[in-house]
């Protein structure tokens, strides 16, 4: 039985999946349209309602799934229809739930087992297991202990360092292991996995993993077996992230950007729709430059980071607010100074003298030397960089454009949290960044601006 931590391996494998996946979902989230695209979303809704059924043995085809969902008659068992049912009520309500209560957990098996078993919303009195025939496969732990290791495996999962995305696959593998109820347990776990995810990342409650699992559900059911053998859920971490990692690439696939959309506008009017789009698609792939960012139109903003298209997000109130604060303070040392601070949009050009493919917009940025600007912005590494954190560029402004300032060579790099009024002053040394924190009560250094001292409260300032 499990003892506080479950009994877990991160292989180099599962952490260079993690890796991608973290770099793969922000290039979905930002340099996409996917957030906005709700008809997209409710078809991954149902192919992850239909996936996730399926697998259980449901005999309802996706389109009967979907006619479920929509209010129509469907001519089939009234129990898979009821499962359906179920399932949709579940994943509608899974961003109100807390991955990490057991009265959570209850819940949402209830609205999945409805009518279905005597047992719905409560740990089962009996015990359970998993055949093969006659032959027993997997038996549950014990009924008396059950209630018991799921608060321990939760109480873990709460406070645990572990990512989200490790700690989803890990939760998902453990309820399948301890098995804590009468029926269901596979829809559970699934369902768990997809909301622990989409409490780190929203957009993984639009993402239909369990399409993945279906379809290899042989993989899918060694990567258990094999974890069991183990007593190690290594093999099912790396198996449920390679299903993560396909299931976004599919979904990047399906976008169509901006720049992709004046190429069809281009393509000859003969050519119909559907052909314009399997034409087209594939440039979602191809690596753009500033002489194709300049030539972008309409409202939205982008950046480039090595010539990946993201998009950008509108700026709160607040974030201004924060934005004008610090831009004042450091514009008002700067008088009479031959260093300049700018504010966003301002174009910095991080490798304009090689690939020219990486162009960002920071919130503010302090330059030195004059040469690096241009009519256009800045041709170059800027002294100093501030990114101000929202909640949809968080990992954006942690991992790739942190990335792309630190390979440039920017010598000082602020990222500002306006929600918890703290600062990280990132600062370069021997090819890496030495972190240094502040709060709202501190007066901070600026680096690059030699007897510039920032308060802090004047910058969090409402």
């Amino acid at each position: 039985m499990m003892k506080n931590t479950p009994p877990f391996t991160i292989t180099i494998k599962a952490a260079d999946y993690l890796a991608k996946i973290i770099e793969a979902v922000t290039r979905l989230e930002l340099g996409t349209g996917f957030k906005r695209d709700i008809k997209l979303h409710r078809e991954n809704r149902i192919r992850s309602i239909y996936s996730s059924l399926a697998i259980e043995g449901n005999e309802l085809s996706l389109d009967e799934v979907a006619d479920v969902v929509e209010g129509k008659l469907v001519a089939g068992k009234q129990v898979d229809i009821k499962e359906v049912k179920n399932a949709y009520e579940a994943y509608d309500k899974i961003l109100t739930l807390n991955p990490y209560r057991v009265e959570d957990f209850l819940t949402a098996h209830r609205l999945i087992t409805d009518c279905l078993i005597k047992e719905a919303g409560t740990f089962r009195a009996g015990d359970v297991g998993v055949f093969d025939g006659d032959k027993a496969i997997h038996l549950g732990a014990r009924p008396q202990f059950v209630p018991k290791l799921v608060e321990e495996l939760f109480s873990w999962a709460e406070v645990s360092d572990l990512h989200p995305v490790l700690k989803s696959a890990v939760l998902h593998y453990e309820i399948e292991t301890i098995h804590p109820f009468e029926d269901g347990n596979g829809r559970i776990g699934r369902l768990w996995q997809t909301l622990v995810l989409a409490k780190w990342n929203e957009i993984f409650a639009w993402l239909p993993m369990e399409s993945v699992l279906y379809e290899k559900r042989p993989l899918y059911y060694q990567a258990i077996e094999e974890a069991r053998k183990a007593n190690d859920s290594a093999s099912f971490i790396e198996f449920t992230l390679s299903a993560i990692s396909e299931v976004i690439a599919e979904q990047q696939l399906k976008q169509v950007t901006p720049q992709v959309k004046k190429h069809l506008e281009i393509l000859t009017d003969e050519i119909s729709t559907d052909s314009m789009v399997k034409e087209a698609l594939p440039v979602y792939d191809k690596r753009y430059s500033y002489t194709d960012y300049i030539t972008w139109e309409g409202d939205e903003r982008w950046e480039l980071i090595d010539g990946v298209p993201y998009l950008m997000s509108t700026p709160t109130r607040y974030h201004q607010e924060v934005s004008g604060n610090l831009h004042f303070l450091i514009k008002s040392f700067l008088i009479g100074k031959p260093c300049k601070v700018y504010y966003s949009p301002f174009a910095v050009r991080l490798n304009a003298e090689t690939f020219d493919n990486t162009v960002l917009q920071p919130d503010l940025l302090v330059i030195c030397d004059h040469d690096k600007l241009d009519k256009t912005g800045c041709k170059g590494a800027p002294d100093m960089v501030v990114e101000i954190l929202s909640p949809s560029t968080s990992q954006y402004d942690k991992t790739l454009k942190f990335e792309a300032y630190l390979k440039a060579g920017v010598i000082e790099y602020w990222i500002i949290d306006p929600e918890s009024k703290t600062l990280a002053v990132h600062i370069l040394s021997e090819n890496n960044y030495i972190i240094h924190p502040y709060t709202d009560e501190d007066t901070v250094p600026v680096h690059v601006l030699d007897g510039c001292d920032i308060d802090m409260a004047k910058v969090f300032e409402a």
